[in-house]
Order: C-alpha cells, then structure tokens, then sequence
C-alpha cells in the first residue's frame, strides 16, 4: 500500500475536520490520530497538506506552551464543505493543484 499523497491527506483532514470541527493537534498527533497512521504518513506531505489548508483559511498554526506547533480548523461549515469539494474534484481528476 503507497503512502497517501499530498492532495489524498488535504482530503482526509478536511473529512477529519467536519467530523470534528474542535479537534487541535501537533503534526504527530495528526498523523497518529486523525489519518490512519497503519498507513504510513509522509511528514513532507503531511507538513504540505497542512500549509495548503493553512494559506486557504480553513487551518490556523499557534505555536503551544509547550512549544509544539499545533493545527485546528477556523473555517466555517460553508468553506470547508467548499473545499472537501475541490479535493474530492481534485481526486477524482488525478491532480494536484
């Protein structure tokens, strides 16, 4: 089984958001508890996935007490419905834009 690409983790953290929208966590924690870590998860995907959400406003960055960077959703239902439907479009065309 590959590990999952670039666009296939935006996807899957949009899908984890919906579900639920409260969830923060470091990029370990990402990679463990939201995406199937049995999968195997490319941190530079992983790190790539998370700027793309972050630069489209639907992901916020804030560096913890603990000095860890952690990542939770901030976008509306409508924006993130929005852009679960880019990625699945994206998906569905083979392309990563």
């Amino acid at each position: 089984m590959s590990r999952p690409t670039m666009p296939t983790l935006v996807f899957e953290l949009l899908r984890y958001s919906h579900a639920h929208p409260q969830a923060s966590d470091s990029a370990e924690g990402i990679a463990r508890w939201w995406l199937d870590a049995d999968a195997g998860v490319d941190r530079q995907a992983l790190d790539e996935a998370l700027a793309w959400l972050v630069a489209q406003g639907a992901y916020a960055e804030r560096i913890a007490a603990d000095g860890r960077r952690r990542w939770r959703r901030v976008c509306s239902d409508a924006r993130l419905q929005q852009l679960l439907s880019h990625a699945q479009a994206q998906l569905a065309g083979g392309t990563q834009g």
